[in-house]
């Protein structure tokens, strides 16, 4: 049988989308891995040294801040932290330090452990002199999942508890019923940005 130069006119530009469709393909799979899949230790998440974050969930407490993380090593990260919150007329501040520790990823990526150290006063004494019956110290920690994205933004879930000694704790949270020590549970939502 045979073909129609109609039929083989047709044939030309399928062939022509074929090869087209080959090679974007070909140049789909030479494109660098992205976030969802590269592998854990790559280069790129390693060169993260900054995460500036505040967390909503304070805020909505009334306690506003914000967090600077600043990478130590591959798998370790110091974070500080500063916040101001109200004391009925007056201001409160905290100033708190924490170690966080990645064990299964490259700093600011999975499962992480912060013990921190939290500082707080009344913003109207002396930075100078500390007075226990007012001051209060926080010793606690929590632990989540931090997720950084190729482009910065980061996000970090997590819990855990904190424990106040000295002064009210109404210094630090206003719905503690007790003076001295009180052990409160902490919830870690903060979002930011890797530099």
């Amino acid at each position: 049988m045979k073909r129609s130069p109609r039929c083989i006119g047709w044939m030309w530009p399928l062939a022509a989308f074929a090869l087209a469709m080959v090679a974007a393909e070909t140049a789909k799979a030479e494109e660098p891995p992205t976030f969802a899949d590269r592998a854990d230790d790559s280069a790129d998440e390693a060169t993260r040294s900054l995460v500036l974050a505040f967390n909503p969930l304070a805020m909505s407490a009334g306690v506003f801040g914000a967090e600077a993380d600043f990478a130590l090593t591959k798998r370790t990260a110091l974070a500080v932290e500063a916040d101001v919150y109200g004391l009925g007329a007056d201001l409160g501040v905290a100033g708190g330090v924490g170690v966080v520790f990645y064990p299964t990823h490259p700093v600011f990526h999975g499962l992480y452990l912060e013990p921190r150290i939290l500082f707080a006063r009344r913003a109207s004494e002396s930075l100078l002199e500390v007075d226990w019956g007012t001051d209060v110290l926080g010793l606690g920690g929590t632990v989540g999942w931090q997720w950084t994205w190729d482009y910065g933004f980061t996000l970090r879930l997590g819990g855990g508890g904190m424990h106040y000694f000295g002064g009210s704790g109404a210094v630090i949270e206003s719905s503690l019923p007790v003076d001295g020590s009180a052990a409160v549970l902490v919830a870690d939502a903060s979002v930011g940005w890797a530099f």
